[in-house]
């Protein structure tokens, strides 16, 4: 009996010690085992728990009697797995985690839960050997029994034959126990070795025999103890009845009210006491506070990420952060502040109810600090709570500088800076109403550059990006304070004058613009001087509506275009006429070329010296059913604007082609001139489209010219469109004549670039010989330049005979004009090759004596 009893001690023992071995190792495995170490040491399931790293203690937590001394943070941690302190057994153990990091469990046994059977009444633990009496044990050990952290062997495999039944104390040199003599020891168990070859050993004596009592002593002592046992049960049940079941109850109806009410905030009560309801009841308290807090803190969250769902700005955010920090700490104030200084994150030791933290967004950019003020002491989860508001602040203030951006974008010109049409439109719709209230009129300003398509196809795109900053930085400069500029896109600019004055007045507003433009900008090392042209239109005198305005100040600058560069113009009703009139003569115009009603006239182009004809230019006539002759000055600039300028090229080189071809079957051999726009140019088949109107009638290139512009060869850079389809129809035997030469641009260096085979003066150096020798040296430097440079050199719109022989004179190779023919229909052309053509009636003036 007495060695069962024994074992049955040890062997509990070891079964506690290798639950806790499990548990240990269980544990370990877990992300962050101190998590749950407050509700167990609370319900006094463990009294330690700690994480150690290279086996120190690194963070602790433990119960309240504990000795804090082994677990302060760094020290040593204790490597045995089994010690005695006073009355009290400790077991201990340890398991692996991460790298060199351990966890330790420590569980305490109150010495007088050893007790495995009646017969043995007391276990005890002391440092001393005390007088066993009957039905008594003693576990004596000294109190540095330990088992090393060196010994590899689990609790559960300790060597238990260290002393067996029958032992005596000659038996161990080291006696652990004495006992009296007059005790008989009938077990010896070994639980744990400790230093120095020393056992922890149960000792369990054997009670004396009955006969030292009696039988009836035996007898009445156990009728004694069954009434008192019964009379303990009664008294039990009743006091469970009134102590255990009632709790119970009320216990059950709080967990069914928390069921049923997640978010109450009542606390279960229990009265006072240390006992196991209590704990349980104080446990859960402490849950529901933790629960409550997380929930008030989730609603906060959610209640945050719903305003910064639905573009709630920073001051939103900041508002329900305080809400929720009224809940938690009434009194405790969050502001978002400007950026404090480095040492101010964290708790500010100059006052420590203050904790401050960066607000900073998803890419680290910081919009400021978050500080808290606490009425006292700062909790101990401010870090985290402090960084959720943090985060959360800074993902608003990301996302409402982020709308910034994209409503500057929207209303906002990204090349300028200026505000675009929407943005425009915008300020328009507020500032109408405005001035109609005020009675003030509000002048909508259309600002268009001139000649802005030079600089843009000479120097590039870049250039023209540069130009039209500087351009609206000098507009921005020149407009007053409550004046508004906007880029509408390409070179358009609108100013909007709020409170304009008179008619008068906004002219001499929109001139000095003019004026302020015509100061030369320089772009990339180049000087140009542009000039804009600029269409007025007033509110409420021409409409209300922001578009209209827009439109009719378009319409004005249109006019104002056409009129010259460098000009302004009001709207005015006749406008409107004309911009209709244009465009039914754009429809009228896309119906003829479906149907044919365009001809070609021919004028020829006469040889000074011979006074012959030796080639023919080309001029395109519509005759309107109902207009009449609608002169090219007219429609040919709605056909660029309609997109049908192509179309136009494409027919008149096929009809003037296919009509050399025939006069070259009459023995006429001539060539033909045809003028060709920009956008037929540059259109990417213009070759193909040459080569084959030449095949397709068995014409030789050299019978072919084509006239270009000199704003037209600026684009003729190296690598351009045009310049390599002017090289290619070059090498092809194709003719380039420049147009309106000495009309166009200062410089002269396409002349040597581009595949040039003659120059045509312009009529207007022509029609100047009468007003002095200025035009007449103009013409001779241009003569004496072409013929430099191997080109033949035409002069146009000559209509007189004087004319004639000056430019005779001068050098001029060819000429065309009144003054030889008119332009001819086709079957009027064979018989200007059949004579000379004009006839010099008196000798060539001076230019002096012609006037």
């Amino acid at each position: 009996m007495t060695r069962q009893q024994a074992e049955t001690v040890v062997g509990w023992l070891q079964d506690q010690q290798s639950q806790l071995n499990t548990r240990t190792r269980s544990w370990a495995a877990l992300p962050d085992p101190l998590l749950m170490a407050a509700d167990l040491l609370s319900t006094g399931d463990l009294q330690g728990m700690a994480l150690l790293s290279g086996g120190r203690v690194t963070t602790a937590m433990i119960a309240s009697d504990v000795p804090p001394a082994d677990w302060q943070p760094g020290a040593v941690a204790p490597r045995q797995r089994f010690a005695i302190r006073g009355n009290r057994v400790w077991l201990l153990a340890r398991a692996k985690r991460l790298g060199d990091t351990e966890l330790l469990l420590m569980r305490q046994i109150d010495a007088g839960v050893l007790s495995p059977a009646p017969f043995v009444t007391r276990v005890s633990v002391a440092s001393e050997p005390a007088k066993l009496l009957p039905g008594q044990a003693t576990i004596s050990a000294p109190d540095d029994l330990s088992i090393a952290a060196a010994d590899p062997r689990d609790l559960n495999s300790v060597n238990d034959d260290a002393a067996r039944l029958g032992s005596s104390n000659s038996a161990n040199p080291n006696p652990i126990v004495s006992v009296q003599s007059n005790t008989s020891v009938q077990s010896v168990r070994t639980f744990a070795k400790g230093q120095g070859g020393r056992a922890l050993e149960v000792w369990v004596s054997q009670p004396r025999t009955l006969h030292d009592q009696g039988v009836r002593a035996v007898r009445t002592a156990s009728l004694t103890v069954l009434v008192l046992i019964l009379a303990c049960i009664v008294m039990a049940l009743c006091l469970l009845d009134s102590l255990v079941f009632a709790r119970l109850a009320r216990l059950r109806r709080f967990v069914q009210r928390i069921e049923t009410e997640p978010d109450t905030a009542a606390r279960l009560h229990l009265g006072q006491g240390e006992d196991e309801l209590h704990l349980v009841a104080r446990a859960l308290n402490l849950t529901l506070d933790r629960v409550t807090g997380d929930h008030n803190i989730m609603r906060a969250q959610g209640e945050t990420l719903r305003l910064i769902a639905e573009n709630g700005n920073v001051d939103d955010v900041l508002r329900v952060i305080q809400a929720a920090l009224e809940r938690r700490s009434p009194g405790a104030p969050a502001e978002l502040q400007s950026f404090g200084p480095p040492t101010l994150a964290g708790m500010n030791y100059m006052d420590p109810t203050i904790w401050a933290v960066s607000v900073r967004g998803r890419a680290g950019d910081r919009y400021g600090q978050l500080r808290l003020t606490y009425p006292g002491v700062l909790p101990e989860d401010i870090a985290s709570e402090a960084a959720w508001m943090a985060e959360l602040l800074g993902v608003a203030a990301e996302q409402e500088r982020l709308r910034g951006q994209l409503s500057f974008h929207a209303y906002n010109d990204e090349l300028t800076g200026l505000p675009n049409r929407r943005g425009l439109l915008r300020t328009l719709a507020r500032t109408v109403p405005d001035a109609l209230e005020r009675g003030t009129p509000v002048a909508v300003l259309y600002l268009d550059l001139d000649r802005f398509k030079r600089l843009n196809d000479t120097l590039g795109h870049a250039a023209g990006d540069e130009l039209l900053r500087q351009v609206a930085a000098r507009i921005g400069r020149a407009c007053c304070p409550n004046d508004q500029a906007a880029r509408l896109g390409g070179d358009e600019f609108v100013i909007v004058l709020p409170r304009a004055g008179t008619e008068a007045e906004v002219a001499q507003i929109a001139q000095r613009l003019v004026t302020t433009l015509e100061t030369p900008f320089e772009v990339f090392g180049h000087a140009f001087q542009p000039t804009a042209s600029i269409g007025v239109a007033l509110a409420p005198r021409d409409g209300h509506d922001p578009e209209q305005l827009l439109r009719l100040a378009d319409l004005a600058m249109v006019h104002a275009k056409a009129r010259g560069p460098g000009r302004v113009a009001f709207f005015t009703p006749d406008l409107e006429d004309a911009l209709l009139d244009r465009v039914q003569i754009e429809n009228d115009l896309r119906e003829t070329l479906r149907t044919g009603g365009l001809t070609l006239a021919y004028q020829p182009l006469v040889n000074l010296s011979t006074g012959r004809a030796e080639g023919l230019e080309a001029l395109l006539r519509w005759i309107h059913p109902l207009r009449g002759p609608v002169p090219p000055s007219i429609f040919i600039p709605i056909a660029e604007d309609a997109g049908l300028i192509g179309l136009l090229g494409d027919w008149v080189l096929r009809e003037a082609t296919t009509q050399l071809a025939a006069w070259r079957s009459q023995g006429i051999e001539t060539h033909v001139a045809i003028n060709v726009s920009a956008v037929q140019l540059l259109t990417p088949n213009f070759v193909v489209q040459v080569k084959a109107a030449l095949e397709d009638n068995g014409l030789p290139p050299s019978a072919l010219a084509l006239e270009v512009t000199e704003s037209l060869l600026m684009d003729g850079t190296p690598g351009s469109a045009a310049h390599t389809h002017l090289m290619k129809l070059s090498n092809h035997g194709v003719r380039v004549w420049v147009d309106d030469f000495g009309t166009g641009y200062s410089s002269l260096s396409y002349l040597h670039r581009l595949p040039i085979h003659a120059v045509k003066v312009d009529r207007s150096f022509v029609m100047g010989l009468r007003s002095g020798p200025e035009a007449e040296r103009i013409i001779e430097t241009i003569v004496t330049l072409a013929h430099h440079l191997d080109l033949k050199v035409v002069a146009e719109g000559v209509e007189q005979d004087w004319q004639a022989e000056v430019l005779k004179r001068l050098g001029c190779d060819h000429a065309q004009g009144y003054f030889y023919a008119r332009p001819a229909a086709a079957g009027q052309v064979p018989r200007l090759f059949a004579t000379p053509l004009g006839q010099v009636l008196q000798p060539a003036l001076p230019p002096s004596q012609a006037k």
